[in-house]
């Protein structure tokens, strides 16, 4: 019985700590570098995870999307192919030829939100 204990004591610790520092129902977990000063002993294992966030989205020759009215947290942009879909400085993508584009977005910190991925169809 003692032992039961012990092990559910044990699991329930663990998932405490887990939802207490964020990770176990984060989307995203902070990517920054820790440093631990010389001689320390980390105590925590640190993951690398980011959930990029996926937009499709379908405009006409000419039609226009407004990254910032549709996305919280959008800073900055760029687009991979300006021929197809070009992007503003203040986040307008334009719709310019037909074919596939991607618009990478990102935070205010430099890291990446997600990612637009337009297409243009033929007229």
């Amino acid at each position: 019985m003692k032992f039961k204990k012990s092990i559910v004591s044990t699991l329930s610790i663990s998932a405490l700590a887990l939802s207490i520092s964020g990770v176990a129902s984060a989307k995203e977990v902070d990517n920054s570098t820790v440093l631990i000063p010389e001689g320390k002993q980390a105590s925590f294992l640190l993951q690398d995870k980011i959930s990029i966030q996926n937009y499709p989205i379908t405009l006409r020759l000419g039609e226009e999307y407004d990254i910032p009215s549709h996305i919280s947290g959008a800073k900055s942009w760029k687009s991979d192919n300006s021929y197809v879909a070009s992007v503003t400085g203040s986040g307008i993508i334009r719709a310019n030829n037909p074919g596939d584009a991607k618009i990478t977005v990102f935070k205010s910190n430099g890291t990446v939100l997600g990612a637009i991925f337009v297409h243009v169809p033929k007229p």
